[in-house]
């Protein structure tokens, strides 16, 4: 069941933050590799990962997935 909520809330993300953490999470390729695939510098990959995950943390938590 969390599982499926932390999914859902990945998929809720916009592409440019979704497509990166799937990259790295879900396929683990390295930051090197997402960036050469998505066309961005790995300075512009790494600002997108932190910003995914403040948002993925961000509504986790106000759903209350983080909380018990």
């Amino acid at each position: 069941e969390q599982r499926d909520t932390v999914r859902k809330e990945i998929d809720a993300l916009p592409e440019h933050y979704r497509k990166p953490i799937v990259l790295y999470y879900f396929a683990e390729l390295s930051y090197g590799e997402i960036s050469d695939l998505l066309g961005v510098s790995e300075g512009t990959l790494k600002s997108r990962m932190s910003r995914a995950r403040n948002i993925l943390a961000r509504s986790l938590l106000e759903g209350g997935e983080m909380n018990g």
